[in-house]
């Protein structure tokens, strides 16, 4: 499988820069359709890449996000990457913030082999460059400038296999979604032309832009694209200055009339069937309806198979429903907390699904939990959601909590409604493309009760729904009571430890910061020798200084200016990384903390203490 194929070039890229660098970086994967016939290649992610691990959002992905929409397709139609797969970062000495940089050279030349063999996995008829360093690295050629190349189809052997290489440059791709741009109208026709299912495209020929400036004020403008040796694509567009500038665009293809074929998307042939579960009251000022209308809509627009229940209507067939689920991969579940708990409606149907459901319908189906409150509580009821869907066999796919007491606060609100459309968005990716997830203890270890019915057992199917009494049960474990016994023993090792551990926090709870870090330190086998700085933004009197030599450690409160490492953060961080809570790694990597000096330290500073004791 490709997806499973590039999973594993991404996790033996991500262990080699762990080794190399001795810093931990979230990777920015590529996304798309595994089997597109056009690849994107970006140069370098973002913070807000970064962040979301994919290419191409946030501000950064919309001009591509706008040409797409002017060429007629959508994310899923197309495979973007980028050449550096983490966001290269250095530390403002001013103001001690984390800004993004130019990549240097040598990490391009780290990053470029996983790059082809990421290319070789998808295979694309065309592969298409956003800027100067992709066209360079992808050509191995650091004279090309994206000016002089915009617009050629050149040819590149990677890993034995010949590629069509179109490079676009960044400013054609900002003004792609204006009307009368005529290097997306001539990219048009060479995406359409590829999906044809064509081999032959042309090297290094250019698309013209002629203009001409006539005495009565008319211009025109040539534009002719060779896209192989036997058909031209003209485009003549005319344009009236006197005449309130109107255009009027004539195509011709010779000397074959051959029109391009429709471009089918994975979705035509594999489209997503989803299933909207209501389980509020329905009542009109219902935040949550105002939620799943607006997931419906996206849904639709994404072009997903939708089904609804409304259970407060109590108008569905349990079995019914388990048909539907058999075929769908994507369930929304919505519930409105009246006060706490999951609501009658949802825990009924909950209830039923477990009762009277094959557990093989659940398998590997997605769950879009919305919990919305009008008090509190719409965490706690999310957790028993997603441990309900889980023992049912089925997976998380995305959720929302939110806590919201009229629909007409989520209706006037760009900002959420914006973030609910995001939410959905994420949900039909994960959906669509069956992403892998991790395992839970949940799902792999349950406790299954076995009905006195045995070929209802082997044939996996049987619904009923006549209540199990207690004589027609019998567990799977043998001796049961010795099982229960040691359970409870289990229990009392259990709540021992806590009550150790409880004491253990009041204890440390009264310590200072550095009689706590000096008390945690656990020290190394290769004699750490550094001084550490650690600067306390909000209370500059806890201001202290680690001390480190010959692998033993001494702390004061105070400041010097002859450290190794500097540690900018505030008072809160710093008490979740004595509670155990956060690590100083995980820390540095969100930018809880900035900075500077030896950041190897930083690496090596959390095997230096044990502060989950």
């Amino acid at each position: 499988m490709k997806q499973a194929k590039i999973a594993e070039i991404y996790k033996e890229c991500s262990t080699l820069i762990t080794e190399q660098t001795q810093e931990i970086h979230q990777l920015v994967l590529g996304t798309g359709n595994f089997d597109a016939k056009v690849l994107i290649v970006g140069d370098v992610p973002t913070s807000e890449e970064e962040d979301a691990g994919l290419p191409f959002v946030g501000r950064a992905g919309k001009p591509l996000h706008d040409c797409l929409d002017a060429l007629g397709l959508k994310e899923e139609d197309v495979y973007v990457t980028q050449v550096v797969k983490y966001r290269p970062y250095r530390i403002n000495e001013k103001s001690g913030r984390v800004v993004t940089r130019a990549p240097k050279k040598e990490e391009i030349q780290f990053f470029l082999p996983y790059l082809q063999e990421e290319i070789g996995i998808i295979s694309p008829k065309i592969i298409i460059t956003l800027g100067g360093m992709p066209l360079r690295a992808i050509m191995d050629n650091n004279r090309l400038q994206i000016n002089a190349e915009h617009g050629k189809v050149r040819t590149k052997y990677i890993n034995n296999h010949v590629y069509k290489v179109l490079p676009f440059s960044q400013e054609a791709l900002r003004q792609a979604e204006y009307e009368d741009n005529n290097d997306m109208e001539v990219l048009r026709k060479l995406v359409e032309y590829v999906h044809t299912g064509k081999e032959e495209i042309k090297e290094e020929e250019k698309v013209d832009i002629k203009a001409d400036t006539k005495v009565n004020g008319n211009i025109d403008i040539k534009m002719d694209t060779k896209v192989n040796g036997n058909t031209d694509i003209k485009t003549d567009t005319k344009i009236n200055e006197s005449a309130h500038r109107k255009m009027d665009t004539k195509i011709t293809i010779s000397p074959k009339k051959v029109k391009p074929k429709p471009i089918r998307t994975e979705q035509d042939s594999s489209k997503l069937k989803a299933i909207i579960i209501y389980g509020g009251d329905g009542y009109a000022d219902d935040p949550t309806l105002v939620a799943i209308d607006r997931i419906s809509n996206v849904l639709t627009e994404l072009n997903t198979s939708i089904i609804r229940l409304d259970l407060y209507k109590d108008q569905y067939d349990i079995q019914e429903f388990f048909a539907e689920l058999a075929e769908a991969r994507a369930v929304v579940i919505a519930t409105t907390v009246e006060w706490f708990g999951i609501g009658g409606h949802l825990q009924t149907f909950l209830d039923k699904c477990w009762k009277y459901g094959n557990k093989a319908y659940f398998n590997d189906a997605y769950l879009f939990g919305v919990v919305i409150s009008k008090q509190h509580y719409e965490r706690d009821t999310y957790n028993h959601l997603i441990k309900s869907w889980e023992l049912l066999g089925g997976v998380e796919g995305s959720s929302i909590c939110a806590n919201i007491k009229k629909s007409v606060e989520l209706e006037t609100n760009g900002a959420l409604l914006n973030s609910i459309d995001k939410k959905t968005e994420e949900f039909y990716r994960v959906a669509h493309q069956s992403r892998t997830v991790l395992p839970t203890s949940i799902r792999n270890n349950k406790i299954f009760i076995e009905v006195n019915n045995r070929q209802a057992i082997e044939n996996d199917y049987s619904f009923t729904e006549t209540p199990m009494t207690v004589e027609d049960q019998e567990t799977f474990i043998p001796n049961y009571e010795a099982f229960m016994e040691k359970q409870q023993k289990d229990i009392e090792d259990i709540t021992n430890l806590f009550k150790q551990k409880l004491s253990s926090k009041v204890v440390q709870a009264a310590k200072t910061e550095t009689e706590l870090f000096k008390s945690a330190f656990v020290g190394s086998d290769d004699g750490v020798n550094c001084k550490i700085q650690w600067s306390i933004n909000d209370k500059v009197s806890k201001n202290f200084v680690m001390d480190l030599k010959k692998g033993k450690l001494s702390t004061y409160f105070g400041s010097v200016t002859d450290f190794n490492t500097v540690i900018h953060l505030d008072e809160e961080i710093l008490k979740k990384i004595m509670d155990g809570k956060m690590t100083v790694q995980r820390a540095f990597m969100t930018g809880e903390i900035k900075a500077k000096g030896d950041f190897t330290v930083i690496y090596k500073l959390d095997g230096l203490f044990d502060l989950a004791r």
